[in-house]
């Protein structure tokens, strides 16, 4: 069944075997089938339970090397980061640094701590994984991977140096809208406002549809702020506006940031009645937030003069 593309089919009779023939002398290829073929036609959590049933049961047997990889690459593409990271640090225990066999454990453990958030531990494992597979088969995930922890730790040109080679090197990576949002915060953290508008509006024209352009947009009128922009960076936060609220509570965040951002173009831009309405607007859903202070003080002029100046003391 396997060999005529039907897994589903030959699912059903290794399962049948392994649950109808417990002793049976070829229970370690049923087991395996039986999970090989649970992953082909989605079913990874049995997937799974079958795997961790053969690794109990037969830990030398000639396909264990297999099921173990199996289980992390299922584990850690289904973003179960720490059972990925518990089966990776227990599977290359016992190897030697420089087995080839530890480029699959060594990658899952280094990409899990990144996902996990834990990127000081991450970036080392990275580091050393890419150092000793330079053509590990995961050497793009590895490359984005490593430069994002080091922009996460505020390494600010290393991170930037690596970046710029992972973006020339994957322009068609499933990360290159992560890698271009990555850089862009290099080059503002560095103070080069420019280039930071130059990869925001790379970004822009290659994802149109980036879950993320807000961020992205957020950031782009940061940058034209800080070079005096005024105009244009309402432009963007106006855009950003909209993609953060369309997105929905995931993203309010992101929102309440550019409203804080708003009244600040909008003062500068000596458009008081807008001051008013972005300061409604955070009031309304967002009071009790992050940016409070940043808020009040940022319109009680504009509250001030349209007579709201003791609402804005009192919030």
């Amino acid at each position: 069944h396997e060999r005529l593309g039907n897994p589903g089919a030959a699912y059903a009779v290794y399962a049948h075997g392994v649950h109808t023939a417990p002793k049976s002398p070829h229970r370690s290829v049923m087991l395996f089938g039986a999970m090989r073929c649970a992953l082909a036609i989605g079913l990874p959590d049995v997937s799974q339970r079958l795997g961790e049933q053969f690794r109990k049961e037969f830990p030398t047997n000639e396909y264990a090397k297999d099921v173990n990889t199996l289980m992390l690459e299922s584990l850690f593409f289904s973003k179960q980061y720490e059972a990925a990271l518990a089966l990776a640090t227990e599977v290359r225990g016992p190897m030697d640094e420089k087995d080839p066999l530890r480029d699959l454990p060594d990658f899952v453990v280094g990409a899990s701590l990144f996902n996990l958030g834990r990127v000081e531990e991450a970036q080392k494992e990275l580091a050393s994984h890419s150092a000793r597979f330079p053509e590990s088969r995961f050497k793009e995930h590895v490359r984005y991977f490593e430069a994002s922890a080091l922009q996460r730790q505020k390494e600010w040109k290393s991170s930037g140096e690596k970046l710029d080679a992972f973006i020339k090197d994957y322009p068609n990576s499933d990360y290159i809208g992560y890698a271009l949002l990555d850089r862009a915060t290099c080059y503002f953290q560095l103070g080069d406002f420019q280039k930071c508008l130059d990869t925001t509006g790379d970004l822009m024209k290659r994802l149109p549809d980036y879950p993320d352009l807000d961020r992205a947009l957020a950031m782009r009128g940061d940058a034209h702020m800080m070079l005096s922009n005024n105009a244009e960076a309402e432009t963007a936060y106006l855009k950003a506006l909209e993609l953060s609220t369309a997105a929905g509570e995931a993203h309010a965040m992101v929102r309440s940031r550019v409203l804080v951002q708003l009244i600040r173009a909008a003062s500068a831009l000596e458009k008081p009645k807008e001051v008013i309405g972005y300061y409604d607007a955070y009031m309304k859903d967002h009071v009790g937030g992050y940016y409070d202070a940043e808020v009040v003080v940022g319109s009680i002029n504009a509250l001030k003069e349209a007579g709201r100046g003791k609402e804005a003391l009192e919030a």
